[in-house]
């Protein structure tokens, strides 16, 4: 019995040191670029209407100079519960502790989706905001995705 409990605690051991490794790299893709939202408005123009956003991307724990970066930005209610999603790129160059305005982020809005409605009905400090960069173009040429 003891050599068959062996391979459980190895496996567990694995398992905790992979889910480390797996927090630490979510960690480093919510840190690396932080966001916070300027600018936010509703817009309605009969049957168009959207959501837009002025960004102001903080570039936290970059490595070095980025000229792209691509993720995802997204909107959870203040219990943690994520809300809505935007994939968005950030095609200006951005350095370690700089900040960048990205204007007119936007979505089409639609009544139907209680993902929208949300979206357009709660204020932005009722807001918890985070961005997820799934892939980087370091100027140096460096391509990190996720």
């Amino acid at each position: 019995l003891l050599l068959s409990a062996a391979p459980v605690v190895a496996q567990q051991a694995m398992s905790d040191r992979e889910q480390a490794a797996a927090d630490a790299e979510m960690a480093r893709r919510t840190s690396m670029i932080v966001p916070g939202i300027e600018g936010w408005r509703f817009a309605d123009a009969g049957d168009q209407k959207a959501i837009w956003m002025d960004v102001v991307w903080i570039g936290r724990e970059l490595d070095k100079g980025a000229t792209e970066v691509r993720g995802d930005l997204l909107f959870y209610d203040l219990t943690g519960r994520l809300r809505f999603g935007l994939a968005v790129d950030l095609q200006q160059p951005i350095d370690r502790n700089d900040a960048v305005t990205q204007t007119g982020i936007g979505v089409r809005y639609d009544d139907t989706r209680a993902d929208h409605r949300w979206l357009q009905s709660t204020p932005v400090p009722s807001m918890l905001i985070d961005f997820r960069v799934k892939r980087v173009l370091f100027a140096d040429g460096e391509l990190l995705e996720y």
